[in-house]
């Protein structure tokens, strides 16, 4: 998009209510232009485009107004002021037609020719129906409008900066008292939704309850104590949850079928205990399910849309007319009032594997990767690439004129986008099991069996098996395709979280998803919305940022143009497999700072608690005073750190309490909180603040803490001292003790300089170091813990890479030459690292650096560096000589270091050995390649296509892996049936060329990446016919420069045998029956020592360091291929 000229949309927002109207006023700037395929585009901030598919897309504002308590929405008056017209003359966008993510029809450009022909303004109506939504008992009236108006056929567009939208209200059909819970969840919910969020301040408060609880479990009888792992893990992080049998709901509740019986459970318990979320516990055949209904245009009519939404949309019945249609436009309730997700087990094995991963992914967590994530487009039609949705995600974006804010925009991102229409699901899942990642994010085709590539049938264990819980974390996965969340079948979303690798949920669509071109698909609407209320809201539970989805889309629904029945259809479809109040890591984890009070006098009726992290307020964190199972008190923390825990009755008893503190990205704290009686005294420290110039403690710092000592109780605690300990090995205290003296009753006393710490200068980045205070008065003593994170250098080599930088430029490294080695890199954490350097070593004698031990200066937090090394290589350096050389980047005491593996000359593959054993190749499909001396490019060998027949493939392949960008070559012959019968060129499953008919030898290049790749030489042949001899031949093949060959045939693999040790040093043994042949292979392909004399124990101190790979061969034959490291 071009833009011609900037805006701004001034949310002047004009509030009165009498006592039939409620009244708000827009006020609009110029608005900005945009170019888009030629045709120009007019937005306002918070508004979105919409139309008629053909005619004029025009900005469109939605209306979300905040009622007053127990009423609903009468009639709706808009009024249009101070019309301005803009200069110049504008081609406006035609809307386009909604598609389904995995249509296959060619898209066709809709324009309404007859409409851009009009002399009339357009629209002829500039508002949208007027419609009353419920959310948590509290009203919404729902509009819109655009404020703009067209001539097409002179181009004029003029828009009103001025527009005055009055409702008029009347009393709701029924009392919504009972639905009204102000916690501090739905305070802030209500709040975004409203665009009058002042008005929430009439409403009467109901908050939580001492006997309530969060988290309902809905599941067959036969599952219930299954969960009690899963109830015991919820409630000692504050939820409190109970498992009901479904059973016992469907014989008590009433409703005219059991999906209704359970709704009207659900939203008993919701009125009475105040519920949050609903988890329920099986697939469709163990817990039912409802069928919503949703027309969209002709062919695309669904009435069994599977939508678990249905049982936490609390308003109405979804069914008033008693048709069997649920959902119709008039009976939908769109705001949901509680999460919902479904774990969509049948057997012990699938409960298993789910509940295994979703309690130890937020238990044990993999760290270091939580700022990586996976994208994976396809194309969906020749004019739409799905990485233009992805792409909107990362940072802040106000495409299509609403807001939202995304990833951070330093977070590592792993695109795997396709080119036209050339998509590998191998390598997208390749790429997940090698950096795994916080979450992946896929738009493209989709069916119910199929996504991304992947099939049910195909889906195991095996598939995702590196994102194990140890290797890298479990992961989650979302998907705009269709079909593959139907989870009344086994559908592909259902398998990825059933396993027992891969992912702990997955949010997808039970039917169709659905995009634009050249517009704001309603899949990437909810998708934007999705990832917004993780990093703007900062939503903790996957259940309730979905619920904030649904909510903010909701709006959109409704136009000018009748219903958006696409963006209805995916709001229906999408669902959660997976637990409902599993908490994603959407960052590394941390450990939060808790200020509260360790003791709280009987009586009391509230208490505070700060929480933040080195200086960092931490916002909507969860802070739960319990006793026992019993909630006393509750808080969520606002955006400076402060959370007020409202008592539900004056604290009674002597029993001690818990302090559950939870939140975003943040390991989960318990601290015990003591109740006082009148009578004594009670010191603490309330606060403590580093006197330091930054209030981060860093390695080899020098810091004093500033303290306030606090007396809670009602006397007085005369000559009161103070020590600090610490069994942290890095923290060292130079005076840990000091003298309060006399602090009255209920007051306080601040000690500057109260202790010194000296932090080690070795110290690991994010230790936590943790702090015993010890306060004394008389014969009491009061002992309270606190942490402190320490921070250090983590320095990141990004990338390091070489160019040879005098010599013959060809892109091998050759004798005499000189080379650059350029690395870039960044220090990623707070603490600064002082007098960095960039060295380099190598073991080989054949170079020498020219440059080295590079200073660098002084890296603060996510600084970066780009600086070089340059290497010359000896004129008698041998050809295939390996250079191992290490890359380090070093401050002080900490350093981190990058490998690379060069080698001088080139990798050539000639077939001179007169078969396939110069490197190790792999053959696939019908029959194997062979060697041939019939024709050669040259020399004496070539290779050669298997003799197959009709209808067969014989396929040759290699894995290389290349340290940088180079270009693979080859030379080739075909003898075949032209454009019928094909040799066919693949890296890593995409088609780069093939090649048919009778063509003599000739020699082709194509650029690969560095990284491994698969390269794979396949004849295929047509169902009947052949010409010529029939055969294809390769020879010659040129590898890129320092390319390292990374798998060998294994033949038959024998689970006998076994290499130890691995890495191994000067000697590797082999345990195995009947061993005959040992050959060991660089990473080259290359023999590099083999024996057959029957002896397991083999030398190997000549090796330089690197990746070996282990052939052994048994008297029968067998043989088996490990791989091994050499230090």
């Amino acid at each position: 998009m071009r833009k011609i000229s900037l805006t701004a949309l001034l949310c002047m927002l004009v509030f009165s209510l009498t006592a039939q109207v409620i009244e708000k006023t827009y006020t609009f700037n110029e608005p900005v232009i945009e170019k888009v395929n030629g045709y120009d585009v007019v937005t306002f901030d918070q508004t979105g485009q919409t139309g008629e598919v053909g005619k004029p897309s025009l900005p469109w504002k939605t209306v979300s107004l905040l009622l007053p308590q127990n009423s609903a929405a009468q009639d709706v008056e808009i009024i249009f002021s101070d019309f301005t017209e803009l200069e110049g003359e504008y081609i406006l966008l035609p809307q386009q037609e909604v598609r389904p993510v995995s249509s296959q029809e060619p898209f066709v450009f809709a324009k309404d020719e007859a409409a851009y022909r009009m002399t009339t303004e357009y629209p002829d109506n500039a508002k949208g129906d007027l419609s009353t939504q419920y959310l948590n008992g509290c009203s919404f009236a729902f509009a819109g409008f655009t404020p703009v108006r067209y001539i097409a056929a002179s181009g004029k567009v003029s828009y009103a900066k001025k527009v005055t939208v009055r409702v008029s209200i009347t009393a709701a059909k029924d009392d919504k008292s009972s639905m009204l819970w102000l916690t501090p969840e739905v305070r802030a919910r209500v709040s975004r939704l409203a665009d009058n969020p002042e008005a929430i301040e009439s409403y009467n408060t109901r908050a939580k309850t001492a006997n309530g609880y969060e988290l309902l479990v809905i599941t067959p009888q036969e599952w219930v104590s299954h969960f009690d792992e899963y109830k015991e893990f919820y409630n000692a992080r504050g939820l409190r949850t109970r498992v009901t049998a479904l059973e016992d709901i469907l014989s008590t509740s009433t409703g005219r079928d059991d999906p209704e019986k359970m709704r009207e459970y659900i939203k008993a318990e919701y009125e009475n205990n105040g519920i949050l979320m609903v988890l329920l516990g099986g697939d469709s055949k163990l817990v039912p399910y409802r069928g919503l209904y949703c027309y969209v245009s002709e062919g695309y009519v669904d009435e069994n849309i599977p939508a678990d939404m249905y049982f936490v949309c609390l308003d109405g019945t979804w069914n008033d007319n008693d048709n069997n249609l649920w959902g119709e436009i008039d009976e939908a309730d769109l705001l949901p009032e509680l999460a919902i997700a479904r774990m969509p087990f049948n057997d012990e094995t699938q409960f298993n594997n789910m509940m295994h991963k979703t309690l130890e992914y937020q238990s044990n967590p993999v760290l270091g990767e939580f700022r990586t994530v996976v994208m994976g487009a396809e194309w969906l039609d020749d004019t739409f690439c799905g990485s233009n949705d992805l792409e909107a995600l990362i940072g802040s974006c106000d495409d299509h004129g609403y807001f939202t804010v995304g990833i951070p925009e330093d977070y590592d991102f792993q695109r795997v986008y396709a080119d036209e229409n050339n998509w590998s699901g191998k390598n997208f899942r390749d790429r997940i099991n090698a950096v795994g990642g916080q979450y992946t994010h896929h738009v493209g085709h989709a069916n119910t069996d199929y996504v991304a590539g992947w099939y049910v049938s195909s889906t195991d264990d095996n598939s995702f098996a590196k994102l194990n819980g140890v290797d890298h974390n479990y992961n989650f996965f979302h998907s705009h395709g269709c079909i593959c969340g139907d989870f009344t079948s086994t559908c592909m979303l259902e398998r990825l979280v059933n396993i027992s690798t891969g992912y702990v949920a997955a949010t997808g669509n039970s039917r169709y998803g659905w995009y634009m071109a050249f517009g704001d698909g309603p899949a990437r609407h909810l998708h934007r919305e999705f990832v917004d209320s993780y990093y703007n809201d900062r939503l903790p539970y996957i259940g309730t940022a979905f619920v904030e989805m649904k909510i903010m889309t909701a709006p959109y629904v409704s136009s000018g143009w009748g219903d958006n029945g696409a963006l209805r259809w995916n709001i229906y479809a999408i669902n959660i497999l997976g637990d409902v109040a599993v908490c994603p890591w959407l960052d590394e984890p941390f450990t939060p700072e808790v200020y509260y009070p360790t003791a709280i006098l009987v009586g009391s009726t509230e208490a505070s608690v700060k929480i933040n992290c080195n200086s960092d307020n931490k916002n909507n964190f969860r802070c739960s005073l319990m006793r026992g199972d019993e909630l006393v008190a509750f808080g969520i923390t606002d955006e400076n750190g402060n959370a007020t825990l409202d008592f539900f009755s004056p604290l009674e008893g002597t029993e001690p309490l818990s302090l559950i503190v939870t939140g975003p990205n943040a390991y989960p704290q318990t601290f015990e909180v003591n109740t006082l009686q009148e009578g004594i005294a009670y010191v603490y420290a309330s606060d403590i603040v580093l006197n330091d110039d930054n209030a981060i403690p860093e390695y080899g710092e020098t810091i004093n803490l500033n303290i306030n000592f606090y007396n809670a109780g009602t006397i007085n605690a005369d000559n009161t001292s103070v020590t600090l300990s610490t069994d942290c090995e890095y923290v060292t205290i130079t005076n840990d003790n000091a003298e309060i003296g006399n602090i009255d009753a209920e007051s306080s006393v601040e000690m500057n300089d109260a202790f010194t710490l000296v932090i080690a200068n070795n110290v690991p980045d994010n230790t936590y170091a943790d702090f015993t205070i010890t306060c004394s008065s008389g014969n009491n003593r009061w002992t309270q813990h606190f942490n402190m994170r320490l921070y250090a250098p983590v320095l990141k080599i990004s990338e390091a890479t070489y160019a040879e930088q005098q010599g013959d430029m060809n892109g091998y490294l050759d004798p005499s030459e000189v080379v650059r080695i350029s690395v870039s890199g960044k220090n990623t954490s707070k603490s600064a690292a002082s007098d960095v350097i960039l060295r380099a070593s190598c073991d080989s004698e054949w170079i020498s650096f020219e440059t080295n031990d590079i200073q660098i200066g002084t890296l603060e937090e996510n600084d970066t560096f780009n600086e070089y090394l340059d290497f010359i290589i000896d004129n008698n350096a041998p050809n295939g000589e390996i250079l191992n050389i290490d890359i380090e980047v070093i401050a002080g005491e900490y350093s981190v270091t990058k490998a690379m593996r060069l080698s001088i000359g080139a990798l050539k593959e000639t077939f001179e050995s007169g078969d396939f054993s110069f490197l190790e190749w792999q053959f696939d499909y019908d029959l194997p390649w062979v060697i041939s001396d019939e024709e050669s490019h040259d020399g004496r060998y070539s290779a050669a296509s298997g003799a197959i027949g009709d209808d067969e493939i014989s396929s040759l392949i290699i894995d290389i892996q290349t340290e940088a960008a180079g270009d693979i070559s080859f030379f080739f012959k075909t003898d075949t049936e032209r454009n019928k019968d094909f040799l066919v060129f693949y890296i890593d499953g995409q088609l780069m060329d093939l090649w048919s008919g009778d063509n003599d030898w000739q020699n082709v290049s194509f650029t690969i990446d560095a990284g491994q790749h698969i390269l794979e030489w396949r004849y295929d042949k047509s169902p009947n016919g052949a010409a010529g001899r029939d055969r294809c031949w390769i020879d010659d093949v040129l590898f890129p420069g320092s390319s390292q060959i990374l798998n060998v045939t294994t033949v038959t693999e024998s689970e006998q045998t076994r290499v130890y040790p691995n890495p191994a040093n000067d000697r590797i043994m082999i345990l195995g029956n009947d061993i005959k042949v040992i050959e060991i292979y660089n990473a080259f392909g290359m023999l590099m020592t083999s024996q057959n004399n029957g002896d397991n124990v083999i030398d190997v101190s000549n090796l330089t360091p690197g990746l070996y790979l282990v052939r052994t061969a048994d008297k029968n034959g067998k043989v088996n291929i490990t791989k091994v490291i050499k230090r």
